[in-house]
């Protein structure tokens, strides 16, 4: 059967949120792409939980999303499936998720809408490691760097906050690629204070 952007959202995301053993098919990069570019159409079927649960599937333990870092691959196919992240957090995250700030209290996660976990964990999934050493990656990790950069434009505080957590957590890596972009974000426009003190703390690499 050909493979459909359709018939790969259904075998990511159409399962019971009650399986948590579930793992989807290897993707290719080009559906992916298709689906990230233009989610709210093929993914408006699916609940929150299922959303959540099938993206912490492909990104989470040796996941099929590791494929974008992947050398065999494309780049070409790579470099569109990354930059897809910015439309998905635009059309899907920011009109599902709840504007809590998932870093303030996680006793209250249960009261939350489900996929503000996949939201605020995308970029502390273990299925990409900032590289700076290897020549060959630092495209790659230039592309995630700009593609949170992107994200930190999405006037939704969840979005925002997942991508200054990813930015915290690559601090180890490219301090002031980092630092400058949080930069950016901070001179562009007003916060409220919890976001604000999360965004410094961010800058200096000091997330959890």
């Amino acid at each position: 059967m050909e493979l459909t952007v359709e018939s790969w959202a259904g075998s990511v995301f159409d399962h019971e949120a009650a399986k948590p053993e579930w793992r989807p098919s290897a993707p290719v990069p080009q559906i992916m792409a298709d689906l990230f570019e233009h989610s709210e159409a093929p993914l408006r079927r699916f609940s929150d939980e299922q959303l959540n649960q099938g993206f912490w599937s492909l990104c989470q333990g040796g996941g099929p999303m590791q494929a974008l870092e992947d050398e065999r691959i494309s780049w070409e196919l790579r470099l569109r499936a990354i930059r897809s992240f910015v439309p998905l957090f635009r059309d899907l995250f920011a009109t599902r998720c709840d504007r809590h700030l998932s870093h303030l209290d996680r006793t209250v996660q249960a009261e939350l809408c489900p996929l503000n976990s996949a939201c605020y964990m995308w970029w502390d999934f273990d299925c990409w490691v900032a590289k700076p050493s290897d020549a060959a990656h630092r495209r790659v990790d230039a592309a995630f760097l700009d593609a949170m950069r992107e994200i930190l434009k999405i006037g939704h505080e969840a979005c925002q906050e997942s991508a200054l957590h990813g930015l915290g957590h690559w601090h180890h890596a490219y301090p002031a690629e980092t630092a400058r972009i949080i930069e950016e974000f901070l001179a562009a426009r007003e916060l409220r204070e919890e976001l604000l003190r999360y965004a410094q703390n961010a800058q200096r690499g000091c997330v959890l």
